[in-house]
């Protein structure tokens, strides 16, 4: 009797070891969900920061671009306006060759 008495207290004792064991167990995975759920809130917050980090870099590619694309518009319409006039020089030139050839072709006929 006094021996099945141990062997039960030593059961008990053993039931008890492992009880202990299983609450420690879920004390550490309670403290890690908690940690877990701390890290996904971070994680939440410093992707909402890239996202706006993000957001205002794109507004600043797009701004850039806006003012790029406005700058060789304004050099092309200069660029168009110059060769325009170029155009007009050679043109009104070409008439006064033109017309002062068609004066001395009229005076030399009349010479002959």
């Amino acid at each position: 009797e006094k021996e099945k008495a141990n062997k039960v207290e030593d059961l008990n004792g053993v039931i008890r070891g492992l009880e202990k064991k299983l609450d420690d167990t879920r004390s550490n995975l309670n403290h890690t969900s908690r940690s877990l759920e701390q890290a996904k809130a971070s994680m939440r917050k410093q992707t909402n920061v890239v996202k706006r980090y993000m957001a205002d870099f794109i507004h600043s590619m797009r701004m850039e671009k806006e003012g790029l694309m406005s700058d060789v518009q304004k050099g092309l319409l200069e660029e168009k306006a110059e060769i325009s006039r170029r155009l007009k020089g050679i043109a009104q030139e070409y008439g006064w060759k033109m017309e002062n050839k068609q004066m001395e072709q009229a005076m030399n006929y009349q010479m002959t």
